[in-house]
């Protein structure tokens, strides 16, 4: 599952560890 390359499942996803997963595409 690559969130970076797949910013969609960040708006997907909207509430389900969305923290999680902005906090890491940051930090990529």
């Amino acid at each position: 599952m690559s969130t970076s390359n797949c910013p969609c499942i960040l708006l997907g996803e909207s509430g389900t560890g969305k923290s999680s997963i902005m906090a890491k595409v940051v930090r990529e």
